[in-house]
């Protein structure tokens, strides 16, 4: 059963479902965590993460990947709790420049997200393929069978959005060619 037909179930009050669900995403979400929490405050995070999202699955919509919803939601809360200074925050650089073709990732830690600008220059279901492929480190395997596509269909569209990605103005200040 897809995720996002255990997410439809959930948001009918099946408790099994969401249970499944949660198993099926367990090891990817505590990693995503492990990017961006310290490592005494996963546990915490992952908790209320998975409170979040028990409570606002009215709001997602099972159309869509469920995985790309799950990892904002979690970032989400990542970001609440170190806001509110209950915990210190460690984002990953490296999983924000990682993998880009033939250039130098440069960071700016005072300058905007690369994840904003890639967000804003590809569309949805690019975003969510290079997300999930890069953010979260998952297999290309993996990337398809959360998108309900074939592997080749998700190489094709990360490919596809790298391209847009090195032609995209906005991306220019996060990626020098080498001379």
């Amino acid at each position: 059963m897809s995720a996002e037909e255990l997410a439809r179930r959930s948001q009918l009050g099946g408790a099994e479902a969401f249970r499944v669900l949660m198993d099926r995403h367990m090891a990817v979400l505590e990693r995503f965590l492990a990017k961006r929490c310290g490592r005494h405050d996963i546990e915490d995070v992952r908790q209320e993460t998975l409170l979040k999202v028990w409570t606002n699955l009215d709001r997602y919509d099972f159309h869509r990947p469920f995985a790309p919803w799950l990892f904002t939601v979690a970032r989400n809360v990542a970001l609440n709790s170190f806001n509110a200074g209950k915990r210190r925050l460690q984002p990953s650089r490296e999983a924000e420049v990682e993998d880009v073709p033939a250039a130098q990732a440069k960071t700016d830690d005072d300058g905007p997200s690369i994840w904003l600008a890639a967000k804003e220059a590809l569309n949805e279901r690019q975003y969510g393929a290079l997300w999930l492929r890069h953010g979260m480190d998952m297999p290309i395997r993996q990337v398809a069978k959360e998108m309900g596509i074939s592997e080749n269909h998700a190489r094709v569209m990360l490919f596809r959005a790298r391209q847009v990605l090195l032609r995209c103005p906005q991306m220019r200040q996060f990626v020098e060619r080498p001379d």
